[in-house]
């Protein structure tokens, strides 16, 4: 019992100087950059709280960035290093669009689910690939997953602004998702949407099979110890692959709910 205060304390006093480093730095850019210090001061961290449209947009533009950040810690909790992130969300984000423009007269349920799983297969494969490089061949996740990326992002802009733009918009941007297929709001005026509840039921899996199954114990041993891991019978081979996959496919996720 004691360990585990320990522990918990531990962590909670990380969680706050992170915090606290964060709010730190944010002040000292406001310092070097506005011209007016604490009116900027004022409004970086308290602005948000204003109105529930500043409020509840604040909350939307979490959601991503924590699907997202989930999958950076996947990635790492098998020191493994996913580079990719901005392309596999740049190209899963494309891929729900492609399944919303492909099916605008499905049942939205099920055409919401399948762009979602599009999603992920393309942010996963993305990732996938540097895994399985990283496998066979001893190539360095880190330098493959950002090369891949980087290349990626160029095939994801010339699709929206070439065979996807909307002939009827100045802008380069796809036709728009149909309003039957969006995630449905919760907070107006804000953009806050039902996505938030689809992040929060993520963050809870990925936690449960992190911490409460074999599969989360394997993975966190061979990051650690991968000689142990390989020593105990453990395919550490398979969790240089499999994180990275699951990493992008969290990615690949977060640029879904970006679009719906």
């Amino acid at each position: 019992m004691k360990r585990k205060s320990a522990q918990f304390l531990a962590h909670g006093l990380s969680v706050s100087l992170t915090i606290a480093a964060a709010a730190l730095s944010a002040a000292l850019l406001l310092l070097a950059f506005s011209s007016s210090f604490l009116e900027a001061l004022g409004l970086f961290f308290l602005g948000p709280f204003k109105n529930a449209y500043y409020f509840g947009n604040m909350l939307s533009s979490s959601v991503a960035l924590a699907v997202a950040g989930l999958g950076a810690s996947l990635a790492f909790g098998s020191r493994n290093f996913n580079l990719g992130g901005e392309g596999q969300v740049y190209l899963g984000a494309i891929a729900a669009v492609l399944v919303c423009l492909a099916l605008p007269s499905g049942a939205p349920a099920a055409v919401v689910l399948f762009a979602m799983a599009a999603a992920m297969a393309t942010g996963g494969l993305m990732g996938a690939v540097s895994g399985a490089l990283k496998r066979r061949l001893g190539v360095d996740e880190l330098i493959s997953s950002f090369l891949l990326s980087s290349g990626l992002v160029f095939v994801g802009d010339f699709l929206v602004t070439g065979p996807l733009q909307d002939p009827s918009s100045n802008f380069q941007t796809t036709q728009a998702i149909p309003a039957a297929l969006r995630l449905a709001r919760i907070y107006p005026p804000s953009s806050l949407s039902s996505s938030a509840f689809i992040a929060l039921a993520v963050i809870l899996l990925v936690a449960f099979l992190l911490d409460r199954s074999r599969l989360g114990f394997e993975l966190r041993l061979t990051g650690r110890n991968p000689e142990f891991a390989r020593y105990v019978g453990i395919d550490t081979g398979a969790y240089a692959t499999a994180p990275m996959a699951a990493s992008g496919a969290l990615y690949g996720l977060a640029g879904a709910l970006m679009v719906l």
